[in-house]
């Protein structure tokens, strides 16, 4: 079966994640079109994956490569070439140091690949206080209120991976031939010694890291990638995709680790947040006005109460605790709190 060079371009501006939706629209007409065009596809597909282990992507040059090889394919061979010539190409040009990587880590498949026998562990941290917990390559974690951590009893020689849903503080024992992963969604951070903060709660569309010591790499849906450095912070808003980095002092991040809350000019809208994600409560701003207005004060192993009393000492705000209703199952639904502006008389 033939292939022109218009099709595997297509094909591989598709790996590359580079092909526009009209590329792909085009792409899925041509395996459409004959059951041997989807047989190629896959068999491209299938090869491609094998030659592309885990690390970052961005160290590849796809456009100059591709270039390489279809210019050493009209020089030497009419374009219309089978399958196999192609990948014979490509692997010469851009592959091998891929395919020496990839035989590497078969060699070592039974470090990589999870134990046969390893439990995974899940720890949760209730709403209102904090745990801690020691990994078995001697890593420390913090999980924040309503948070929850899941990780083997034992890690590979590889990869040390966990995952992650809600709010951490991790110091990462040094491991430089391991990278320690942290997988919240369709989030990484790659890291090896280091200390940093997460943040990756389910229902909140903000996903932050905050640097303490070392560096970390992150990948968004296996595409984007950033490196921080200690004293930066990084936001990624999942919903639109904007992400933003900015110098910050780290301790005001994971200082809950300790019982303390933190904020510096802080608007009121991400306080209460903050407050709500603590203690498992609803508290929603009645007056669009106190959105933006700014607060500063530490918090110290304060309750929910006391911390409400505090801010109806120091900000311009009235408080009302809504009764508790509750749900089709008779349970009661999350305490919600109404936060209103006091009206100047």
């Amino acid at each position: 079966m033939n292939i022109d060079e218009h099709i595997a371009t297509l094909i591989t501006r598709y790996f590359s994640c580079e092909a526009t939706s009209q590329e792909q629209e085009e792409l899925i007409r041509w395996m459409e079109e004959d059951p041997e065009n989807k047989k190629l596809f896959s068999e491209w597909h299938n090869i491609w994956h094998m030659a592309n282990p885990a690390f970052r992507p961005e160290s590849i040059a796809t456009e100059q490569a591709h270039a390489q090889w279809l210019e050493q394919i009209r020089g030497k061979r009419p374009v219309h070439k089978t399958l196999l010539f192609y990948w014979q190409k490509v692997a010469a040009v851009v592959l091998l140091p891929l395919l020496m990587l990839y035989g590497y880590q078969t060699l070592k498949k039974g470090d990589r690949e999870e134990p046969e026998h390893t439990a995974w562990h899940e720890i949760y941290a209730p709403y209102g206080m904090r745990s801690r917990i020691d990994l078995p390559d001697g890593s420390n974690v913090w999980l924040n209120a309503g948070s929850r951590l899941k990780y083997p009893d034992r890690f590979g020689s590889v990869e040390r991976n966990v995952y992650l849903s809600g709010e951490a503080y991790f110091e990462v024992e040094s491991d430089t031939a391991s990278p320690f992963i942290v997988e919240a969604g369709n989030v990484k951070v790659w890291a090896t010694g280091t200390a940093f903060h997460v943040e990756a709660y389910e229902n909140d569309s903000l996903f932050a890291v905050t640097m303490v010591k070392g560096k970390v790499d992150f990948s968004f849906d296996d595409k984007q990638y950033i490196s921080l450095k200690p004293g930066e912070r990084m936001e990624y808003n999942l919903h639109t995709g904007i992400c933003k980095v900015t110098d910050t002092d780290p301790y005001k991040w994971y200082a809950w680790k300790d019982g303390i809350m933190v904020f510096r000019d802080d608007p009121l809208d991400y306080v209460f947040k903050k407050i709500g994600q603590t203690f498992n409560v609803d508290i929603a701003l009645k007056d669009p006005s106190l959105t933006d207005e700014v607060y500063r004060a530490t918090f110290e192993r304060e309750s929910l109460d006391e911390i409400l009393k505090l801010l109806r000492l120091t900000a311009p705000i009235e408080y009302v605790h809504i009764i508790r209703e509750k749900d089709g199952n008779d349970a009661y639904k999350r305490q919600r709190i109404e936060v209103y502006r006091i009206k100047k008389n």
